[in-house]
């Protein structure tokens, strides 16, 4: 929803203009993939551990299996099965949101009169064929349910310029509705794709969107430091939570924790996330993302010199 709210809000702010495609790319690779490849990493170095460093499998299968986890495959690793739990499971979202970017050229060129250059459209269109089938083939299970989210965020994008629903949402007195509906959400349905609590959530998410920031929590220091950190935590914590519950405390010890000593170590391994993650998006996330704008100056002055060599010869 978020992805989906950012990004249509820029096409519509484009309409029937023009915006910079490149940019927007490069500022995507430069945002998601640095940290990805250090989560990919530590996988496999993970996975070098439990299996003691001993090859399962031929050297050539696990070269694939990387390339694999490159274009967010989730592949077991040298026969370790239930590789992609080492990420909790996360990787799948990344691949409908690879999807969804390689979309937004066709979009901006049919509905939005985005001038867009054949190339571009060319490029993307061939990257959204292979995602397509990435998604069938290997993330099939409930694939529609789980695009089905990207149309909470574009109905929000739309609404969102509308004075009247601003206003509306903005009201304090919305703040308790809003917390009953993801109650609702939280305690009562146990997936969010199911049509009762997809509705709750795609009107939680217009409401904030529109600036309700439940009774001031959302805008709070802490809550804006977590959101900073909020991709780091979404790829790292299960690698975290994996490397102390089997090499800190084992699984066996773990299985006769009682409850409070269990929600203890869960407690210490939050702050340890927290920490752990604060330090990836300073070192790894923020220089990327702050390379974004001399990236794409590189990359066109790279195709404009290669576009004045065609010339010349």
């Amino acid at each position: 929803m978020i992805t989906a709210f950012l990004f249509f809000s820029k096409l519509i702010d484009a309409y029937s203009g023009s915006f910079d495609w490149l940019k927007l790319y490069i500022s995507r690779i430069l945002r998601i993939m640095p940290l990805y490849l250090v989560a990919i990493g530590s996988v496999f170095v993970l996975i070098g551990f439990v299996s003691r460093f001993v090859l399962h499998e031929p050297l050539g299968n696990l070269a694939w299996e990387f390339i694999q986890w490159l274009f967010f495959i989730e592949a077991d690793v040298n026969l370790i099965y239930g590789t992609k739990l080492l990420v909790a499971g996360v990787v799948w979202s990344l691949a409908f949101e690879w999807m969804f970017y390689f979309t937004l050229a066709l979009n901006g060129a049919i509905f939005f009169r985005i001038k867009t250059p054949t190339a571009i459209l060319a490029i993307t269109g061939v990257f959204l064929v292979l995602f397509t089938f990435i998604l069938y083939q290997y993330y099939p299970l409930g694939m529609w349910r789980r695009i089905s989210p990207f149309a909470g965020g574009i109905v929000a994008a739309f609404l969102v310029r509308n004075d009247a629903v601003r206003t509306f949402c903005s009201q304090s007195w919305l703040s308790p509705l809003l917390v009953l509906l993801l109650t609702i959400v939280l305690f009562y349905y146990p997936t969010v794709f199911e049509p009762v609590p997809y509705l709750c959530i795609t009107v939680v998410f217009i409401a904030i969107a529109s600036g309700n920031n439940l009774f001031g929590i959302l805008t709070s220091r802490a809550v804006c430091l977590l959101g900073q950190i909020s991709y780091s935590i979404y790829l790292l914590h299960g690698m975290i939570l994996f490397f102390v519950f089997r090499f800190v405390a084992g699984f066996t010890r773990a299985t006769t924790w009682s409850p409070i000593m269990h929600w203890g170590v869960i407690a210490a391994c939050s702050a340890l996330v927290a920490v752990i993650c604060s330090l990836t998006y300073h070192f790894v996330e923020k220089p990327s993302i702050d390379r974004a704008a001399a990236g794409t100056h590189r990359v066109r002055m790279f195709l404009a010199n290669l576009r004045n060599s065609d010339v010349r010869a």
